[in-house]
């Protein structure tokens, strides 16, 4: 019994620093059981470790107790970004509508803000650490984070007008834990709110609003993206710009930049005298620059219009009429490539000013341009990095004067060659095409004199200028509306300024002299009969204005978007275009195609015999040996097409000899190449959702694609393999264009030839019979397989399987003076849709037949409801 005792004396002994008076009764209880498992005397460290761990369990026990008196346990935090993303929309959807059910608002119609978050920020900066303000504040912004302390403290990062601040949620006296938990819970990222309360600061001295109030204003469905690693994917950057000016603050700041150069330049032009105009978008002839332009349709007009690559020749009659000096700031569109530095549709400046020349306009463009670099800057010098953030940058200096080329001269000096001076010469084209060869320079065809020298300038001078550089002096033959140099003899007043290798701004004194003006077209009309599209055409009504006088004048067009890009250091044209042009995405064409098949499947399916019957019916009561000439389509080829519509023009009178073969080559080419920009995206011509349609409807025929192609599908496949426009004669390069146009198919048939009266789409019979085009001239028709489909005369096939395989007794050719056009126009998955493509596509006929061809036109649409016509 002693020995117990005897032991604990001893250990009390060996620590004098432990006192029993200032010990704790955990501490007491340690002590008193200082012993192990074996009854032995326990180590000081040993029982150093055993009290420690008695105070920490302690201090823990107490901590939970009174964080569990203030609010409870801290909600588990929502780990959004480890959701599926279309788990996370439904979850929210779902959400929503819980909230709707509940009589909640999600969408509230209005939320009166009383500061906007950038002022809030400058307002209450300067408050000190945990000082609050007693004025009551209501902004909105976006969620950009939420972080929870506990169930009754939430702080939310809010972003608004640009800028970032936090709003603070603190459980009130009196509140219920868990309701205001509830409430809280309910805010997601993204979501936009209004927020009420007071401004102040926290312990950390971080600026925030401490809310009294949170209102939900409109939900963000959709899962943000996190901030690391952010949303960086450029493609998708630019397909959903709401996004990313979302999720990338800097975006902002881009497009801010972009509204203040625009702003700078339209206060500088104002501020000197001129006077802001607009000028028609749509022109009857595309003029003004050296550029492919856009076609679209007038359908009440019935005509065809250019979409504007400039608005230079209408600033001009501005002029002429006594506005001494306008300007504009708008769209110009251009049907060319896309590139780093170049978008079908861009935003320009063009002023003119008369009483100026070239020289003038150099100095205005100093003033101008330096003046907006130390306005954005604060210097003249900006950073800007051409190949991109993450390579090297270059300094470019917009001090003033800028330096000034000659651009013969300097080409010179450059490629160390004499250059021809006189560029309209016979030699002048073989000598640039030499240098061309020799320094191995690639130059599209054709090669016009003015191509292979602007490709030889382009290497040797305008890629090489880092600071700004004005480039003067141009030969006539590449500015047809510049005039002609004073000193400099078959030379212009002309210069284009040049940025780190990229033009910038282009200027010259004004060609004003009718005669000459003239002239100058007359050239471009010949470089583009040697093919060159972007040739400018003849405006006779801009030449005719030139008659009435055009004072000397400067005229001066600048890239805002060019500009923008060296402005805010971006090396792409789409970082400084909100919504840039894009390829539709891949995985968008398959379903296209697919919708399309499956929506005339489910036609075909409703396509009854009751249908088919009173389609009969409608035939049969009209007398097709009335004397008339009718055109109609059978029960059995609307049953392969259902709900399809047969587009027949009629037109007589044709003037084949007088055909205008100039504009119909620019408006087949025009839609050649806007067709090919178009077929680029979907890879192939079989995956065009129209030519899916087609394949369908004849594959369920028999018939083989192969054996007769379709005349789209033909088309369509040169188009995407970069071949020429195909050339027969201006009647057939003309439907051809129309049918490339709307993506339908097309034929046509000399009814001078055609000894029956009517024309008949059907299925053949065994006594029909078919002269193909191919066939020498003693040869007989040959008989065809019945059941095809077919555009027929009496027993004579005029072309196989829907105009797609046509016959040589119907041809059309130069002595062609009566004729009909067809096109079939299949189901495209609304009644309406079908009619209005319909109506287009005879519209475009009409229009054009009567513009080349002076011909009289009638257009039908047939179809179940209508399927014979008279003529």
């Amino acid at each position: 019994l002693q020995q117990p005792f005897s032991l604990l004396h001893s250990f009390y002994g060996s620590i004098p620093s432990i006192k029993r008076v200032n010990m704790s009764q955990e501490e007491a209880q340690v002590a008193l059981s200082a012993v192990d498992e074996q009854g032995k005397p326990l180590s000081k460290n040993e029982l150093k470790r055993r009290q420690k761990a008695e105070r920490l369990a302690r201090e823990k026990a107490e901590k939970e107790a009174k964080k569990a008196a203030e609010g409870g346990k801290k909600p588990k935090a929502k780990k959004e970004e480890d959701l599926d993303p279309s788990a996370y929309l439904e979850n929210r959807k779902n959400a929503i509508q819980a909230a709707k059910d509940a009589g909640e608002n999600p969408y509230p119609h209005k939320f009166q803000e009383t500061i906007t978050i950038d002022k809030f920020v400058e307002k209450f900066c300067g408050l000190d650490a945990e000082a609050k303000d007693n004025e009551s504040l209501s902004f909105a912004g976006r969620i950009k984070s939420i972080r929870c302390a506990s169930k009754a403290l939430w702080f939310f990062d809010v972003r608004g007008w640009g800028t970032k601040v936090q709003v603070v949620a603190q459980k009130p006296e009196g509140v219920d834990v868990e309701e205001f938990a509830a409430k809280h819970s309910k805010f997601h990222r993204g979501d936009l709110i209004g927020a009420t309360g007071v401004a102040g600061k926290t312990k950390k001295g971080e600026l925030s609003l401490f809310t009294t109030e949170m209102k939900l204003l409109s939900p963000c469905l959709h899962m943000l993206p996190t901030e690391r690693p952010g949303f960086t994917d450029k493609e998708a950057r630019y397909r959903q710009r709401y996004l990313d000016l979302i999720s990338n603050t800097h975006v902002r700041d881009i497009f801010k930049r972009r509204a203040q150069i625009i702003s700078y330049v339209r206060r500088y032009l104002d501020d000197n005298g001129f006077i802001e105009v607009e000028t028609p978008m749509m022109h009857m002839i595309p003029s003004g620059a050296t550029a492919r332009p856009f076609i679209t349709h007038h359908n009440d007009l019935n005509l065809n219009l250019y979409m504007r690559i400039a608005p230079e020749l209408y600033l001009k009659e501005l002029v002429v009429g006594g506005l001494e000096r306008v300007y504009e700031i708008g769209r110009q569109f251009r049907n060319e490539g896309i590139d780093l530095t170049h978008n079908p549709e861009f935003t320009t400046c063009e002023f003119y000013e008369a009483y100026a020349d070239y020289n003038d306009l150099m100095k205005r463009t100093e003033d101008m341009i330096s003046g907006l670099v130390m306005k954005l800057h604060g210097s003249y010098i900006v950073k800007y990095h051409p190949n991109g953030p993450e390579n090297e940058g270059v300094e470019i200096d917009f001090t003033p004067p800028f330096k000034r080329v000659s651009m013969l001269e300097g080409l010179e000096e450059a490629c160390g060659e004499k250059v021809p001076r006189d560029l309209f010469a016979a030699d002048a084209n073989a000598r640039l095409q030499e240098l061309v060869n020799k320094f191995e320079l690639q130059c599209s065809p054709p090669l016009t004199t003015a191509r292979l020298l602007d490709k030889l300038v382009d290497h040797f001078l305008e890629s090489r200028y880092t600071n700004p550089t004005f480039l003067c002096d141009h030969p006539e033959i590449m500015s047809p509306l510049a005039k002609w140099h004073r000193s400099k003899p078959g030379m212009t007043e002309r210069f284009e300024l040049f940025v780190c290798g990229k033009e910038l701004a282009n200027a010259y004194t004004e060609l004003n002299d009718p005669k000459v003006q003239r002239e100058r077209f007359s050239q471009q009309l010949a470089d583009k009969d040697a093919g060159d599209d972007e040739a400018q055409p003849l405006d006779e009504g801009f030449c005719t204005s030139l008659e009435y006088g055009l004072p000397p004048t400067g005229g001066w067009g600048l890239g805002i978007d060019r500009l923008a890009m060296f402005m805010n250091d971006c090396n792409n044209i789409k970082e400084v275009l909100l919504f840039p042009a894009m390829k539709p995405e891949d995985n968008s064409v398959a379903p296209m195609a697919a919708a399309a098949v499956a929506k005339m499947t489910e036609k075909e399916a409703s396509f009854t015999a009751e249908d088919e019957s009173a389609m009969t019916k409608a035939l049969g009561s009209v007398k097709l040996d009335d004397g008339c000439s009718h055109f109609s389509v059978s029960p059995s080829v609307m049953k392969i097409m259902p709900g399809s519509k047969i587009v027949v023009v009629v037109a007589e009178g044709i003037d084949m000899a007088g055909a205008k073969a100039d504009e119909i080559k620019l408006h087949k080419n025009g839609v050649w190449k806007a067709a090919k920009l178009a077929a680029d995206k979907y890879g192939n011509a079989q995956s065009h959702p129209n030519v899916a349609m087609y394949r369908n409807a004849l594959a369920k025929h028999g018939v083989s694609m192969k054996k007769y192609p379709l005349n789209i599908e033909t088309l369509l496949k040169r188009c995407l393999k970069g071949g020429e426009a195909p050339s027969i004669n201006s009647f057939v390069d003309f439907y051809n264009a129309v049918s490339l146009e709307h993506v339908v198919t097309a034929g046509a048939f000399d009814l001078d030839s055609v000894h029956e009266k009517n024309v008949e789409l059907r299925t053949t019979t065994e006594s029909d019979s078919f002269l193909p085009l191919d066939a020498k001239e003693n040869d007989e028709p040959t008989a065809v397989s019945s059941g095809e489909v077919a555009y027929t005369a009496g027993s004579t096939v005029l072309a196989r399987h829907l105009a797609w395989k046509q016959s040589k007794l119907a041809l059309i050719s130069a002595a062609t003076t009566r004729a009909m056009i067809v096109s079939e126009v299949l189901f495209r998955g609304e009644d309406d849709l079908t009619s209005n493509v319909a109506a287009q596509v005879a519209a475009s006929y009409k229009s054009g037949l009567e513009k080349y061809f002076a011909a009289k036109v009638q257009t039908f649409i047939v179809d179940a409801s209508s399927p014979v016509v008279t003529f």
